[in-house]
């Protein structure tokens, strides 16, 4: 929003429930419904309905963006999708907080996005892609240079979650790290 705080709402028009924001990143100053052209404001509210007097007696105060619980901590946003209190991040990442403010992730940019289309078992891919420890294994034969870098990536590693390593502070690589 303007004070540059993270909001979340559901991306669907409250007319029609046609999907409002379509971009993957990017900055507005307001979201435009493609279908009719309602307007909302950063904060959720509904700004502007084009030709208001086809909707005369409408309340716009109450066909605002859904919104849902956000949290911002170590530079990156958490949102739950159900309703309910508001998120307390710290208890919710625990211990793992510590190693993500590690990383310093909210001085990190974005570099670049890339998209590479596979004809693969998505389940296998992901699965294979999240966690370095069947590396020694499966890729016993790769050149010794990336195992080494592998191995170090592992040994700096600061836990393990569910298959996705999150690295300590001073990793040189991540092979196949996830994202929490």
């Amino acid at each position: 929003d303007q004070a540059g705080h993270a909001r979340a709402f559901l991306n669907v028009c409250r007319h029609r429930s046609a999907i409002v924001e379509t971009a993957a990143r990017g900055n507005r100053s307001s979201f435009i419904c493609p279908y009719h052209h309602w307007r909302y404001g950063l904060d959720g509210s509904l700004a502007n309905i084009p030709d208001q007097r086809s909707f005369a007696g409408v309340n716009m105060a109450e066909l605002g963006l859904h919104p849902v619980n956000a949290a911002e901590k170590h530079g990156l946003i958490f949102v739950r999708l159900a309703d309910g209190p508001p998120i307390d991040i710290d208890e919710y990442l625990g211990d793992v907080g510590v190693e993500l403010d590690r990383l310093h992730l909210s001085k990190h940019l974005f570099y670049r996005e890339r998209f590479t289309p596979l004809q693969c078992n998505w389940k296998v891919m992901m699965e294979g892609s999240l966690e370095t420890y069947h590396f020694n294994f499966l890729h016993a034969n790769a050149d010794p240079g990336v195992q080494k870098v592998v191995v170090q990536a592992r040994a700096q590693a600061g836990i393990l979650l569910g298959g996705t390593q999150l690295g300590a502070a001073g990793a040189e690589a991540f092979v196949g790290a996830g994202a929490l």
